[in-house]
């Protein structure tokens, strides 16, 4: 079969390429951004428990050795200036519940339970 216009032919391929490829791009992207989203909101997220969990350790570290709470007040002034994100707002631990709360509005509470270490007998 002889084609007697071959570029018009290679044209209407190609357009016709174009438009699939725009068509699986039209349903791929709003999922890929929504994606994008939830991964963002997850490591913030995380990055406040991590940041919780260091606060509430270097708390009853310090309690325990009796250190100043100038060192603990000086770790949060030093991550609010190295993380625009994560700013802390208030922190405070008070016997077994801690409470952290960002400039974001967000709080994160927690209640230690006092755990039993049993030693082993031979």
């Amino acid at each position: 079969m002889k084609f007697v216009n071959k570029r018009a032919f290679t044209f209407a391929e190609t357009l016709i390429a174009l438009s699939l490829f725009s068509l699986i791009l039209m349903l791929y992207l709003p999922a890929f951004y929504l994606e994008m989203t939830r991964m963002t909101e997850l490591r913030t997220e995380t990055q406040k428990w991590n940041l919780f969990h260091e606060l509430v350790k270097l708390d009853y570290f310090s309690k325990s050795q009796n250190y100043p709470a100038d060192n603990f007040e000086h770790y949060i002034f030093n991550h609010n200036q190295e993380n625009e994100i994560l700013d802390v707002a208030s922190f405070l631990c008070e016997n077994y519940r801690c409470k952290i709360e960002f400039s974001d509005g967000s709080t994160l509470t927690i209640n230690l339970e006092k755990v039993d270490v049993y030693e082993a007998t031979e």
